[in-house]
């Protein structure tokens, strides 16, 4: 398994196992704060055994970007900390998740020990963390699925979500925006953040004719449009 070091409290686990799949720990002198886990417990131990040796006050919160296996497996590990996820999430997992997590195990002898484990903590538009001297603020941002999340590390200026990412010209009329995202089945992120991070590395830019628009408000208003005239979103 790869760590990487992306800013002095920020540290990306990518799985060697599963298709380079990304973990994140986020260290504070509170605590720390996981953003999603790896499927495998194997290395997910890893990856909590690395956050309370640099977090002596404990695992905090463990975020859930979205419902898929391979970011919401290793969550039990972590049983003392509050586990957070957008509504959908919580929703989808009450539904399928034991189904789809007995198939799994039927497959994979290696996912014998994992255990569902649910949302607690959920939120409809965004919510905002504090945590020591970190501001996590999580949005919702639809588009690979239908329940994901990004995190942006105010502090860091770096953005969490799931793993693709369009880089946008907002200038361009909400019409044109919709119609590329709906084709490539992507999602926008804050384009306030300098990077975004998931599974890749990719650099966010975001250009307006308005100085006094928000980017992120016309985003959002094209995300609503295709989630509204387009069903093809899981």
């Amino acid at each position: 398994m790869l760590r990487e070091r992306v800013t002095e409290d920020v540290y990306v686990f990518i799985s060697d196992l599963y298709v380079e799949v990304a973990a994140t720990v986020v260290v504070t002198p509170e605590g720390a704060v996981v953003i999603d886990t790896l499927p495998f417990p194997q290395e997910t131990r890893q990856i909590r055994e690395f956050a309370l040796r640099k977090c002596p006050r404990g695992i905090r919160y463990v975020v859930n970007t979205h419902h898929h296996a391979d970011h919401i497996y290793g969550s039990y590990l972590f049983p003392e900390a509050e586990l957070i996820a957008h509504r959908r999430c919580r929703e989808i997992l009450l539904k399928a998740g034991e189904e789809s997590l007995a198939q799994a195990k039927a497959q994979t002898p290696a996912l014998a020990p994992v255990e569902l484990r649910i949302p607690q903590l959920v939120f409809e538009t965004d919510l905002l963390l504090r945590l020591g001297e970190k501001t996590l603020h999580l949005l919702h941002a639809p588009g690979h699925t239908v329940d994901g999340i990004v995190v942006h590390i105010s502090e860091d200026n770096l953005a969490l979500p799931p793993p693709l990412v369009l880089q946008v010209d907002v200038s361009r009329d909400r019409e044109k925006i919709s119609l590329e995202c709906l084709c490539a089945d992507l999602f926008f992120v804050d384009p306030r953040a300098d990077e975004c991070l998931g599974g890749d590395v990719f650099r966010l830019q975001a250009v307006t004719r308005e100085p006094e628009s928000k980017p992120i408000d016309i985003i959002r208003m094209g995300l609503i449009d295709i989630l509204e005239v387009d069903h093809r979103f899981p």
